[in-house]
């Protein structure tokens, strides 16, 4: 396993190309001295995973590689600049669907040179159920990619919704605010790119009571 003695280098800044345009290219910025991190985080949204990833992402210099950001990113993008896989995920989200296992597979196929960079990964919000969590196993023991760890995160319910009424996303870069634990400097601007956070605070209570409901009744991967 890796160790933190090894890991001494200036964080980088994380620029997630290959992960958000599904390209074959290694990231630029991929860091390869020593035995890469790939971590796997688990939880429901609102536990911190995300926050978490960007911690690990500046310590281990691993990729963070969100497939929440992903929708997030595809959403904003012509439909013609998506891939079939993604097309369909819009397809399901549009029409308040949960995305299927399968779908979801291909997207993360699609950028698989991401799962295989030297530089390690840090998976937020992938797998999520057992089906995914056997397809990332598969294609790992194929590439012969060696897993660190797994982490899962739990909290109550009560306070899972409270984080997410109040949380606020960058549009532009996905830096995460809230409105009491962690504001930004000024209201309605990101500290790290001066872009515009913003939220659905009603979409929130339902995501992550829905999510709840789906973490505690189905199996974990």
């Amino acid at each position: 396993m890796p160790t933190f003695e090894k890991l001494n280098a200036t964080p980088k800044r994380e620029e997630r190309g290959s992960w958000f345009q599904g390209t074959r290219e290694q990231c630029t910025d991929a860091y390869s001295n020593g035995a890469p991190w790939r971590l796997v985080l688990l939880g429901a949204p609102g536990v911190g995973k995300g926050t978490q990833a960007f911690l690990l992402n500046q310590r281990l210099k691993a990729c963070h590689l969100s497939t929440g950001d992903l929708f997030r990113a595809a959403s904003k993008q012509a439909e013609c600049d998506l891939s079939p896989a993604m097309k369909s995920a819009m397809d399901h989200m549009r029409r308040g669907e949960l995305v299927p296992d399968s779908t979801v597979w291909e997207m993360v196929r699609e950028r698989a040179a991401c799962v295989r960079c030297s530089g390690g990964f840090v998976l937020d919000g992938f797998p999520r159920t057992i089906g995914q969590a056997e397809s990332l196993r598969q294609l790992m023991e194929n590439e012969k990619i060696p897993l660190t760890a797994v982490v899962n995160y739990e909290l109550p319910l009560a306070e899972i919704v409270a984080r997410l009424s109040g949380r606020r996303t960058c549009e532009k870069c996905k830096a995460v605010f809230h409105v009491t634990g962690q504001p930004p400097k000024v209201e309605g601007v990101c500290d790290r790119c001066g872009g515009i956070s913003s939220s659905a605070t009603t979409t929130a209570r339902n995501r992550s009571r829905c999510a709840w409901r789906l973490t505690n009744a189905a199996p974990r991967p």
